[in-house]
């Protein structure tokens, strides 16, 4: 008898599980309260972050209001190749958008000085910066440039949100975690939130590949 009550209750769980998945709950429109300093049609602002000349390209080409990009390290022809880049697209369009540059958010082998005297070098090209760690706070103080907290930063309510902002985040991008109701929620309570609307999201960052430390070679990072 016991059992039968057991099957009985797993099966109704199970049923009740499925009816979850089979309706598709309608999303609440997300709306963007302007504030009494921005001009008319200035947000949202729409934003491409990219990694690579191609993805550049597309993105100034398909009319981006701001551009991002990404930098995997702290090498020095890693940052060369953007400034080729941004060098190469200004002589070809004549102007560009506002071009942000995001940091790596691992620093290693790098020290903390080393890291500082190589945004005073580089800062001098960009519009604004976009943090990806805690770390980065203290790097970028005395820049004299905006700074951008980026989603990696995980600010999935009020208070994370509004403790970045004090900070000095000029702006945030929110966690791509919550739901449409959660982000209204925060944009409405802390000014300057943005939200990711597409995109590829890494799931996982390691330093060090475990597979290509064994000797394997799947080729997926380019360097296998």
């Amino acid at each position: 008898a016991l059992n039968a009550l057991r099957r009985q209750a797993t099966n109704a769980l199970q049923q009740k599980v499925a009816e979850s998945f089979s309706r598709t709950p309608r999303s609440p429109r997300i709306q963007f309260a302007k504030g009494g300093n921005e001009q008319p049609g200035q947000l949202p602002l729409v934003t491409a972050s990219v990694q690579n000349h191609g993805q550049a390209s597309a993105a100034v080409g398909a009319g981006v209001e701001l551009l991002i990009l990404g930098v995997t390290d702290w090498r020095s022809d890693t940052w060369h190749f953007w400034r080729q880049w941004m060098e190469k697209e200004k002589r070809r369009r004549g102007k560009l958008p506002p071009i942000w540059l995001e940091l790596p958010s691992v620093s290693l082998p790098w020290g903390a000085e080393e890291v500082k005297a190589r945004l005073v070098q580089e800062s001098v090209y960009f519009h604004g910066l976009v943090l990806t760690n805690l770390g980065h706070l203290t790097w970028t103080k005395g820049l004299n440039l905006p700074l951008r907290g980026g989603w990696a930063l995980n600010a999935t309510n009020t208070i994370s949100a509004a403790n970045y902002k004090m900070q000095g985040l000029d702006s945030l991008l929110l966690s791509p975690e919550l739901n449409a109701a959660q982000m209204q929620d925060i944009m409405v309570r802390v000014p300057g939130c943005g939200l990711l609307v597409y995109g590829k999201i890494p799931t996982m960052q390691l330093r060090h590949c475990p597979h290509r430390e064994q000797g394997g070679a799947c080729g997926q990072c380019g360097e296998g």
